[in-house]
């Protein structure tokens, strides 16, 4: 089918980017087909030739947010690997409004998000890790820790940005913004606990 001439190119980063600017300015309720096709210019049917429907999309957005996460060197001591990558998921997450529960989403339905799996298994899965010789005590089951940290960083991290919103929208009392620099928020210093206790 021919295009238009006067309808506006449009690609899939361009699609992605224009939806991942949707959800941080206006969250994931006004995240549709249609408010990204009026943002690009185009007819909600021109998406459907890069995305076979919104779930895709969303698939693709999450992916985006997930890609940009770091990667650091692995140390070889799986609990502080998989701590540090835990930390920089959940940091990811919050940064972008609803990113948690758009994943969880994406994550629950299989359609995407698998990034979030595969960097918590490099760290904690045994043959990634570099040979030591003293290496510390493997988990006796990679797989329940796995679903275990996934559950606990989306079920944070989507709690943590529904107080944020409740709060931007006066329906909780601001807490106070911490010092840049000297310590984390409480919100992530109430994470990290928790993983601390998760990885024992």
């Amino acid at each position: 089918m021919a295009r238009h001439s006067t309808t506006p190119a449009i690609s899939v980063e361009s699609l992605v980017g224009t939806a991942l600017q949707i959800l941080q300015d206006y969250g994931l309720a006004d995240l549709s087909m249609r408010r990204v096709a009026g943002q690009l210019g185009v007819q909600p049917s021109a998406l459907y030739w890069h995305v076979p429907d919104k779930q895709s999309l969303l698939a693709l957005v999450c992916d985006r947010i997930l890609d940009d996460v770091a990667t650091p060197e692995l140390t070889g001591d799986w609990r502080d690997d998989v701590r540090t990558r835990a930390l920089l998921l959940h940091d990811a997450l919050l940064a972008t409004r609803d990113a948690a529960e758009l994943t969880a989403s994406v994550v629950a339905l299989g359609t995407g998000g698998h990034r979030l799996r595969e960097l918590i298994h490099d760290a904690a899965a045994p043959s990634s890790q570099p040979s030591q010789p003293e290496e510390p005590e493997q988990p006796a089951d990679t797989a329940v820790l796995i679903d275990a940290l996934v559950a606990l960083l989306l079920g944070d991290a989507m709690i943590a940005q529904q107080r944020s919103q409740a709060q931007l929208l006066g329906l909780l009392p601001a807490e106070p913004e911490p010092e840049p620099q000297l310590s984390p928020s409480p919100i992530t210093a109430d994470f990290s606990a928790r993983l601390a206790l998760l990885l024992r």
